[in-house]
């Protein structure tokens, strides 16, 4: 319970299983008293943090499904999105306010396999942006082949390579919470910059990362404490 497991930007800025947990079921209670049941959907539009990811889980803890979003989308982006999926509740910073004088979520709704869990928007550079449903089932095996292949040592320190709204980012999210390592939110600059992505690394002694081919293709680390890279999507 005492083990860190989400280190954000800052310094003692962080989540340990216990703390990681009380906070998503305060946000999960709060989104069953505004009507968010299972199979509804919810949009998720915070600032990249440890709140984002607690917020993940208090959807799933009420049988409801996401979309993980950006608060920095553009409007008219942002409110198709809501309406295409019939979002039931927005979690934004305001929401989040005062989300500590909630009292934790007691009774957890346990999904069927294939009740949806993840909603995926494309970019919408050809016209509207289209969603992509992922169920519980298929998120679950993602995360046991991803585990099965990439079996890391207990404390390993995993950095999240990948924007939220990104699929890239579902094992980067989702493994580590589940194979007792430690996870590190890489800020987006490090993920478009060589040469901070390898201070990052350095600096954090972090073991494994998802860096995308483009980026791997120019990155060179600096020390050696990375052990595991995890690559995918564009041209491999």
């Amino acid at each position: 319970p005492d083990q860190v497991v989400i280190v954000d930007q800052g310094e003692g800025n962080y989540f340990t299983y216990r703390s990681f947990d009380d906070y998503a079921r305060k946000v999960a209670v709060k989104l069953q008293r505004l009507g968010v049941t299972r199979r509804s959907f919810v949009t998720i539009e915070l600032p990249r943090n440890k709140e984002y990811i607690a917020s993940m889980y208090a959807v799933w803890m009420v049988g409801a499904a996401f979309a993980p979003l950006s608060p920095t989308y553009p409007a008219e982006r942002l409110e198709y999105i809501r309406s295409d999926c019939d979002a039931k509740v927005v979690i934004d910073e305001k929401f989040l306010r005062n989300i500590e004088n909630e009292e934790p979520i007691t009774e957890i709704i346990l999904p069927e396999p294939q009740d949806p869990s993840l909603l995926i928007y494309t970019s919408g550079s050809t016209g509207n942006p289209k969603g992509v449903l992922h169920s519980h089932a298929g998120i679950n095996d993602s995360i046991v082949r991803y585990s099965d292949y990439a079996d890391p040592p207990r404390g390993f320190r995993a950095a999240l390579g990948a924007p939220f709204t990104f699929v890239a980012s579902v094992q980067g999210v989702f493994a580590p919470l589940c194979s007792c390592l430690t996870a590190y939110l890489m800020p987006y600059q490090a993920m478009r910059d060589p040469v901070l992505l390898a201070d990052y690394i350095y600096e954090n002694k972090i073991n494994r990362t998802f860096i995308s081919p483009k980026m791997l293709k120019v990155f060179k680390q600096k020390g050696n404490s990375l052990q595991t890279v995890v690559t995918g999507s564009e041209r491999v």
